[in-house]
């Protein structure tokens, strides 16, 4: 007992000093001095890098990052990369016998850590008898034709006796590089610096930002995919502030489900929050969602650039290209129309024009215009297109082109075996068997032995 007394005053003061360090590693605190809860499981390729936490969050970045791209390497495409990881997570609401359950889901123990599970990083958890399965894997993306996005999709099966409603929210801390401000870019919109929301009717394809500034074709950009391709389309989606003091808005971090934007109000340090409304789940059922998000950005910057599908799947043969055009010069752009030119193997949809207007473009204005292509898809190729964007005042047409590799989409179709018909032979005389010869030989011959005695 003396031993322990005369140490007692050394232990206490060890557990004041580890005590505060233990609650912050344990705490998934946002963003702030001092290292969060390490990571446990990642998965990586030439591309990017996704880690997540024990507790499910989750960090992306880049490692070789775009191969046309120097300088790009080892970069956020989350805030966090490679270190804190906190800031990005999903949230669950349930609704059961008319009582609304909300959860951040990071903020409540898995009911089974992450682990690698068929190339895929799995996080579960179990709450109010529903079952979230978190799948991350690195999967192909259709605007740069690599395997650098990650693929984020949620199971929620239903293990109660009776029915319920189940939703999912996923909120993404956007930090492209060096540039936790960057403004976003969603084609039929425009750039956007201020809050903003979104619903099925209205959803954009996907949304993307860069860490440069001025847009450089050289810079460092992320994408996310928010309709086609397998995803599935978002009831909601928000560009946000992270947290309040950090932008114009509320701020969303904190919330568990709810958030109404400010509308106007600079977005500053942001997010990309996508909300799959509650819906009906059977005992025992399970509805699966998904969504490609935080990855590269692929082709894109400088002038005018292309944001359209690098690759088509069968039986896929029609696509949208979206054409930015941003105004660097000192002065505004006037009356501003593009026109596209289309190679053979690819036309444009019905009642689609070639030629679509711009209109002014005031100085560092962005602004687009998209086509509906449709590619033949008789044999595989990649086929180049291009548009000239002409300006009033501006000395020489932009000219801006693209790839796209097209598969070959026709149904072979099983070729049809014809029975070659044999004829049936005609019958030939008939050839008596060897017994009936026999016989017969031996009845000619007594017939031959009968006549000659008759002659005697």
């Amino acid at each position: 007992m003396r031993k322990v007394a005369r140490y007692a005053p050394v232990m206490l003061l060890i557990l004041c000093i580890i005590a505060p360090a233990v609650a912050l590693a344990g705490s998934g605190s946002p963003k702030g001095p001092g290292p969060l809860k390490a990571a446990n499981v990642s998965l990586e390729n030439a591309y990017i890098k996704v880690i997540a936490a024990d507790n499910g969050a989750m960090v992306v970045g880049t490692t070789g990052g775009d191969p046309d791209i120097a300088g790009d390497e080892n970069k956020p495409l989350l805030y966090g990369y490679p270190n804190l990881i906190g800031t990005s997570y999903p949230s669950l609401r349930v609704i059961k016998a008319g009582v609304t359950h909300d959860f951040i889901l990071i903020r409540q123990p898995p009911s089974s850590m992450p682990v690698i599970e068929n190339g895929a990083i799995v996080t579960r958890w179990l709450l109010e008898g529903v079952e979230v399965t978190q799948r991350i894997s690195l999967a192909l993306n259709p605007y740069s034709n690599h395997e650098d996005i990650p693929l984020i999709a949620f199971t929620l099966r239903n293990t109660n006796s009776s029915d319920l409603q189940a939703g999912i929210r996923c909120m993404l801390d956007i930090q492209v590089g060096d540039n936790d401000d960057a403004p976003f870019f969603l084609p039929g919109v425009g750039q956007v610096s201020t809050e903003s929301e979104f619903t099925s009717a209205n959803m954009p394809d996907y949304y993307k930002a860069f860490e440069s500034p001025t847009y450089a074709q050289d810079s460092l950009r992320v994408l996310g995919i928010l309709k086609g391709f397998g995803m599935t389309t978002p009831d909601r989606f928000v560009l946000a502030t992270w947290k309040a003091g950090r932008g114009g808005g509320q701020g969303i971090f904190d919330t568990e489900w709810d958030y109404t934007i400010t509308p106007g109000a600079a977005i500053g340090d942001s997010t990309a929050t996508c909300w799959w409304n509650p819906r009906t789940i059977g005992p025992n059922q399970e509805v699966t969602i998904q969504i490609e998000s935080g990855g590269l950005g692929g082709a894109g910057g400088g002038t005018a650039w292309f944001d359209a599908p690098a690759r088509l799947t069968c039986p896929t043969t029609r696509f949208t290209a979206n054409l930015w055009v941003s105004n660097t010069s000192t002065e505004t752009l006037m009356n501003g129309r593009a026109t596209i030119t289309l190679p053979a193997g690819l036309h444009l949809a019905s009642g689609q024009n070639p030629t679509l207007t711009i209109g002014n473009l005031v100085r560092q204005q962005v602004s687009s215009v998209s086509w509906q292509i449709e590619a033949d898809a008789q044999r595989a190729e990649t086929l180049t297109y291009q548009a000239s964007i002409v300006f009033d005042n501006l000395a020489a047409p932009i000219a801006v082109t693209a790839n796209i590799e097209v598969p070959d989409c026709r149904v072979t179709a099983t070729p049809t075996v014809t029975p070659i018909h044999t004829p049936t032979p005609t019958p030939g005389p008939e050839i008596p068997e060897p017994g009936s010869i026999f016989l017969l030989g031996a009845g000619l011959a007594g017939l031959a032995a009968l006549i000659r005695r008759r002659r005697r």
